[in-house]
């Protein structure tokens, strides 16, 4: 959609203006309808406390992006992300977070497709990242140092041309 903010299910907006919209918090649901939403070099910030997914019993929508990081979360969140696609042809990460993510597929060319980090759980999810030599499915630690401290991936298929999963303890 193109609407203006407050993104009414009559009239929808942009998915950038819905998800990152100030007026999206605690308890609020982005619902994405099915087809492409293209971010092109932007990244997608999810917002606290709210709840991303697509319809139930259609298909996942698409989020395209070649931003370093396609999808992603500030610091530690409640936010929901679920019953979606995200397809990044980026460097870094198709789906930087510390939310709760169900039901997602990632696929990357960049390093990593899901970099969980603090409090995060990742469940009935493919993430995948095909980037020749580095390309890693599921990255607890980011190489940075900072600790993930109780990142969880249940249910959930790693798959990268490096590593399927990475742990890093530094």
């Amino acid at each position: 959609g193109d609407g203006p903010e407050p993104c009414g299910q009559a009239d929808p907006c942009d998915i950038e203006t819905a998800v990152e919209s100030i007026l999206v918090g605690a308890g609020d649901e982005v619902i994405l309808r099915p087809g492409d939403y293209e971010l092109g070099g932007n990244d997608l910030q999810i917002a606290d406390n709210s709840d991303l997914h697509g319809q139930v019993g259609q298909p996942p929508p698409r989020i395209l992006s070649n931003a370093a990081v396609a999808v992603s979360t500030n610091g530690v969140s409640e936010a929901l992300i679920r019953d979606l696609e995200i397809v990044h042809t980026g460097a870094f990460a198709g789906l930087n977070y510390a939310v709760t993510v169900e039901r997602v597929e990632v696929t990357t060319t960049g390093a990593a497709a899901c970099a969980p980090f603090f409090a995060s759980t990742i469940r009935d999810s493919i993430c995948r990242s095909t980037a020749p030599l580095v390309g890693t499915g599921l990255s607890f630690g980011g190489g940075g140092g900072t600790p993930d401290y109780d990142a969880r991936a249940v249910n959930v298929t790693a798959i990268g041309t490096a590593y399927g999963i990475d742990v890093d303890t530094n």
